[in-house]
């Protein structure tokens, strides 16, 4: 039978056989699926296809072998060019060489396909230290240490974990070209820095998958996520986080919920291995580990919120705990306005403490004054100093007063009570008879 597709190893082959076996063209044909009139052409004298139209191409034959290994070198290296790169990287070779014409609309698309080396790909986006981390050492020696030490464990107990995501809105992939190996992804390096829904999955050494837990970016759940097509998935495990990441407390649930649960030996005796990538959040193990037994409200507010999503036994309990801890609150709250009440009193006490007052300098000069108008001899200084103790208010008390009479040469001093402040203002007093 004819197939329109062929190579030229095909066609070598079906001349041969026509010139060196004996066999006709249309025995030819039919054994090697080339077409009749190609051998005959062949026989003729008549170059192929590829060969007719060289000359009529904007580069040589031999700078497409070129280009073509730069692409495959680009695309192991995780550099894989996209369609407007190519473009752009013959347009400069062109230019080199004097012509200064743009390239056909679709000069790319042909390139790729009359090249059976190369195809059109999806490149999927890695992080580069992916790339440099995947040596063929780390591969021997991950091998080695899975054979030696965990040689003995089950394959049906072996489960391998990863964590990927779906990018909400455009994502950095984009059509390259690369190798025509079906096998091989092309791969691109690059930072991931956009909003993702994350999801766990698990596959055991045998090939069957566990339930992957999905990891959505919010508080909670919401029925408007899960519409009627998504009813064959609804016994998925669904998480929410903050970040839309796995941290300890979301690996630590799909531990609890998903993996021990679907991966239980029928023989208890069995050792259970799963193997996990590098993170925090697989390496690290609570301890203890974050169960609900294990929270402690501190206030009332926080029991409540702990209350919400629980079973109705399990919201009375945590009911009776917030009003437990509503009558501590307001407890505390009393013994410190008491306390506070206490320490106000403390600091009026202090303040109305009486002290002894400091003599005013000028009593002195005020008394020497008073007995030169009076015509009075000095008074001793001893005589002229007086200790008072007077409040806070009250500074000095100064008793000065003289009253002279006409008749006679005697006098007779009056005493005058009267207050004075530091400043020397007079404080007037009643006088009692």
């Amino acid at each position: 039978m004819v197939r329109r597709n062929y190579t030229e190893d095909e066609v070598a082959e079906a001349i041969f056989d026509t010139t060196d076996r004996g066999l006709s063209q249309n025995e030819a044909a039919q054994k090697r699926g080339v077409p009749q009139w190609t051998i005959s052409r062949r026989l003729s004298g008549q170059a192929n296809r590829n060969e007719r139209i060289q000359a009529h191409q904007r580069i040589p034959k031999s700078q497409e072998e070129t280009l073509i290994r730069w692409v495959l070198r680009q695309e192991s290296l995780g550099y894989a060019p996209s369609h407007s790169q190519v473009r752009a990287c013959v347009e400069a070779i062109l230019q080199q060489q004097g012509d200064n014409k743009p390239l056909g609309k679709h000069w790319t698309t042909r390139f790729v396909k009359r090249h059976p080396k190369l195809s059109t790909k999806l490149g999927k986006r890695q992080e580069g230290a992916r790339f440099d981390g995947f040596t063929p050492k780390a591969v021997n020696w991950y091998f080695d240490i899975r054979e030696n030490e965990y040689g003995w464990i089950k394959p049906e107990n072996t489960v391998n974990v990863d964590e990927g995501g779906i990018m909400v809105g455009f994502g950095p992939e984009s059509l390259v070209i690369g190798s025509s190996d079906p096998k091989k992804k092309a791969m691109l390096k690059g930072v991931q820095s956009c909003t993702w829904t994350s999801f766990i999955e698990a596959v055991t050494a045998t090939g069957r998958a566990l339930k992957p837990g999905i990891i959505f970016k919010g508080k909670g759940l919401q029925k408007q996520w899960f519409l009627n097509e998504f009813e064959l998935i609804a016994d998925w495990h669904y998480i929410t986080s903050p970040n839309d990441w796995t941290d300890n407390h979301i690996a630590l649930e799909w531990l609890k919920d998903v993996y021990l649960p679907q991966t239980e030996p029928r023989n208890a005796s069995d050792a259970r291995l799963i193997i996990l990538d590098g993170h925090g959040s697989d390496v690290q193990t609570p301890s203890p580990p974050q169960l609900h037994s294990d929270d402690t409200p501190k206030t009332s507010r926080q029991g409540r919120e702990m209350a919400k999503h629980r079973s109705r036994p399990t919201r009375q309990k945590y009911s009776k705990i917030a009003k437990g801890l509503e009558a501590l609150e307001m407890k505390v709250a009393v013994q410190n306005a008491r306390v506070t009440g206490l320490e106000e009193q403390m600091a009026q006490v202090r303040r109305g403490k009486k002290r002894k007052a400091v003599p005013n300098p000028n009593r002195r000069l005020m008394a020497l004054s008073e007995n030169i108008a009076a015509g009075e001899a000095l008074p001793d200084s001893k005589e002229a100093e007086i200790e008072v103790n007077v409040d806070e208010e009250v500074e000095s008390v100064i008793e000065v007063g003289v009253r002279s009479e006409d008749e006679s040469d005697d006098f007779m001093v009056v005493t005058k009570h009267c207050q004075r402040t530091r400043s020397g203002r007079e404080v007037k007093k009643p006088h009692r008879q």
